[in-house]
């Protein structure tokens, strides 16, 4: 039911790590590791020439490192461009305006998995707050039995959300116990679960009271870190990508962020305050008390001990103003804003006006269109055009596909019926939710040349309208329509990136939704891939 177009889409997201069903022989795909390369952002704090000798200094940063690129920090060996030391031997690190630092950071993510990449930029400093054992852990083995298939779990917890399975006779490495000795940390191919201690044997001459008290996903040095930053146009802030389909955890200023693919910027003026804006996928966040799902475009603010605030768009600047272009371009989008006045978007290129991208707003490039006169026009969030000369853009734009100049039109005039009160949504829960949506596997009909595509659980946000449709998120660049068809039943479609696609879904109870999704792609067109979806609130 929700989108996976290609798999740099993440999200996050895109959030929820990798469930293999019994006989099912899928896997979520793990990310290969990036480097740091070229993008196109050309940004004005930091001038092209400067991102690429910084790119070009750190090219071998390792997970675990800290590699200044560019300008002067305050930092114990790092003094000259190019050099590198282990995060592990630094306590904070304080860098000055124009200067530029390159970090690679495990977390909590698989050793095989491409580390987080962290860059702290301008006038920012960041300390280490995490006062835990230290990695690498003592490990010790533990075996499944023949008679049951158990349970992974996302925290050591009987409540917590089920993340995997451990099949019979299988074997699993433990790196850490909770504080109650109920539960082993392990870890698979999806990353990091837990899994119950007396269901599993430990195998023999393995000693599991040398495994360290972990009750928390937060296990490197920096992984919790106090982040402050300037307040000037340039001032600074910290870039943060994953890569990876494993869940990521960091804590900062207090705040609690889960990311899988997704690519966030983050400024705080004080110790206690965050504000984050989600370049790509989306962010699961906790503060307060409370969670919130960022989506690609947004911005939140937030304050100890206080909910979250989401604004639905972050400010173009904050991508002319962060030296985006050291991110790897897999992790960015297109983005198309204007840094005053207002752009006009038309609902066909140079046809009739449709509204306005104000100053200081963005929106996201999914197509171009060349016109007879060799403008460029810029398809934004599949629902309008804007013309090339009338915005600046940002991200990674070589991407993006060519499509016909009615595609906006066919995606906002999308048959409607004409009464959609005419359908009962009384199984839809009120307002925007967010849904836990277990995948099934790959159906293949059609002339296929390529293999079935394994894909990931992941969360979903579901919005009621008041006209009777459906806004729908999942791992799409931006949100779209589904439409009544029937009682608690919706469809939608969808192209972009290469990918066309048409989700039906069924709200069976307040709590419960199924549905699939059927994908035809660009490259392989006589081949069509269907997927059966089931979900449960978050």
């Amino acid at each position: 039911m929700i989108l996976r177009i290609i798999s740099m889409l993440l999200v996050l997201t895109l959030m929820v790590g990798g469930v293999a069903a019994e006989g099912d022989s899928g896997v979520c795909m793990a990310a290969e590791p990036v480097s740091f390369s070229q993008a196109t952002q050309t940004d004005t704090c930091y001038p092209p020439d400067v991102v690429t000798a910084a790119r070009d200094a750190c090219a071998e940063i390792a997970a675990g490192q800290v590699c200044l690129g560019a300008g002067e920090v305050d930092a114990a060996g790092l003094i000259d461009v190019g050099a590198t030391t282990d995060l592990a031997a630094l306590d904070n690190l304080t860098s000055t305006t124009g200067a530029v630092t390159l970090l690679a950071m495990q977390a909590d993510l698989p050793s095989d998995q491409a580390p987080l990449q962290m860059v702290l930029f301008g006038d920012a400093a960041i300390t280490d707050a995490y006062e835990g054992a230290q990695s690498p852990f003592p490990t010790i083995t533990v075996e499944n039995g023949p008679a049951n298939i158990l349970n992974l779990r996302a925290e050591p917890s009987e409540d917590a959300e089920i993340v995997g399975t451990m099949g019979w006779n299988e074997s699993l490495v433990a790196d850490g116990r909770s504080a109650d000795n109920a539960w082993f940390r392990v870890q698979d191919e999806d990353g990091i679960a837990w899994v119950f201690a007396s269901l599993v044997t430990v195998v023999e001459g393995d000693d599991p009271n040398t495994l360290a008290v972990l009750d928390s996903p937060i296990t490197q040095p920096f992984q919790s870190l106090i982040l402050t930053t300037g307040t000037e146009f340039c001032g600074g802030g910290l870039l943060i990508q994953s890569d990876s389909d494993s869940l990521a955890h960091l804590e900062v200023n207090g705040v609690f962020i889960t990311i899988a693919r997704a690519a966030l910027l983050l400024r705080a003026s004080t110790e206690t305050d965050l504000t984050l804006q989600v370049l790509n996928g989306s962010a699961d966040l906790q503060s307060g008390g409370e969670n919130v799902l960022a989506e690609t475009g947004s911005e939140v603010h937030l304050v100890a001990d206080a909910a979250p605030e989401v604004i639905e768009r972050y400010p173009f600047s904050t991508l002319t103003s962060s030296p985006i272009d050291l991110l790897p371009p897999e992790s960015l989008t297109c983005v198309a804003g204007v840094s005053s006045g207002a752009a006009t978007l038309y609902r066909t290129p140079g046809g009739e006006a449709s509204g306005e991208l104000p100053a200081e707003g963005n929106a996201t490039i999914t197509g171009y269109f060349t016109a007879e006169d060799g403008t460029i026009w810029w398809l934004v969030n599949n629902s309008a055009w804007v013309a090339g000369n009338d915005v600046e853009t940002a991200g990674v734009c070589e991407a993006v596909a060519e499509v016909a100049a009615d595609a906006a039109q066919q995606q906002i005039s999308q048959p409607v019926p004409q009464n959609n009160t005419s359908f009962a949504n009384d199984q839809v829960p009120p307002g925007r939710t967010i849904w836990i949506a277990s995948t099934g596997p790959d159906n293949l009909t059609g002339v296929c040349n390529a293999p079935p595509i394994a894909q990931c659980d992941h969360l979903a946000a579901v919005t009621l309208n008041p006209d009777g449709t459906v806004s729908w998120l999942g791992q799409e660049p931006q949100p779209y329509i589904l439409y009544p068809i029937g009682d608690n039943t919706y469809t939608g479609t969808m192209s972009a990136n290469g990918a066309h696609l048409t989700v039906t879904v069924t709200f069976t109870s307040p709590t419960s939704w199924t549905g699939n999704k059927v994908t035809v792609y660009d490259s392989d067109p006589g081949c069509t891939h269907t997927f059966s979806y089931t979900a449960v609130p978050r």
